[in-house]
């Protein structure tokens, strides 16, 4: 779960802007606080393109790496 796609959704809606119709998501970096979220918002925004540079590509796919590392950071408990 990502705390951050119900406050991405309400933020649409207070634009008058239907999930539907997003037709791009650019992900400017990977960190989970900004971009883990990603494939939870996609599932509102069905037409929707994401962008990122290649190197984030493989982490957005397979973001395991990215959470073992933040657990070790943040502890277990946060996931």
């Amino acid at each position: 779960a990502s705390p951050s796609v119900p406050y991405l959704l309400k933020g649409l809606e207070s634009l008058g802007i239907d999930p539907k119709d997003v037709q791009n998501i650019i992900v400017t970096h990977i960190h989970l606080d900004h971009s883990g979220g990603v494939g939870l918002f996609l599932e509102h925004c069905p037409k929707a393109k994401v962008f990122v540079h290649p190197r984030g590509k493989r982490h957005l796919q397979d973001p395991s790496r990215l959470i073992a590392s933040a657990k070790t950071v943040y502890g277990e408990e946060q996931f």
